[in-house]
């Protein structure tokens, strides 16, 4: 196989009532790690307030419930506090470094995984959107982007997995040619 492997890890949420989105995000990065894929091709959007966080029993850590590791370890933090947006969302997804931070700068032979942990959102035009601190990422804003970096030939194959309350309905308008 050509091209490279790019991943985008996002946890949209913030709170320690939300921890399990942060250390979805972490887990993955691990376990993406374990299978070489190098840092510069990660990004990591995530608020990082749970490791540090006043309540968690194991300061500067976050614990997997799968096999109780540390998975906070080595985590880059390329998006952080609140540079968690759906614009640098989407910046760094279709490559735009006028974020000034990591994106996805993959071309037409790459592969790009996009792995987004965290709530949905009732309302607006459509069912359901997903949300980022100040403002959700609407399914309009999403598909376009997808569209263009398809036009763009900016990935061979991508892989999107969404957790989330309405995550079905950001994909009701997905690109027509691919496989959904």
């Amino acid at each position: 196989m050509t091209g490279k492997k790019w991943i985008l890890l996002v946890s949209g949420s913030k709170g320690w009532e939300h921890y399990k989105h942060q250390a979805n995000v972490c887990l993955h990065y691990q376990l993406i790690k374990r299978h070489g894929i190098p840092d510069e091709q990660i990004v990591v959007m995530m608020y990082d307030d749970i490791a540090y966080n006043p309540k968690n029993p194991e300061n500067g850590q976050i614990i997997s419930v799968v096999d109780d590791s540390n998975v906070y370890l080595g985590v880059p933090k390329d998006y952080t506090g609140k540079h968690l947006t759906p614009d640098n969302f989407l910046a760094a997804l279709r490559g735009d470094k006028s974020t000034g931070k990591k994106v996805i700068d993959s071309g037409p032979d790459d592969n790009i995984y996009v792995y987004m942990s965290g709530l949905g959102k009732e309302g607006s035009q459509h069912e359901g959107a997903f949300k980022f601190l100040q403002k959700a990422l609407s399914p309009d804003a999403f598909m376009d982007t997808l569209k263009s970096m398809q036009e763009g030939k900016k990935f061979s194959k991508m892989v999107i997995f969404m957790e989330s309350d309405y995550s079905a309905t950001m994909f009701t308008d997905f690109p027509k040619g691919v496989d959904g």
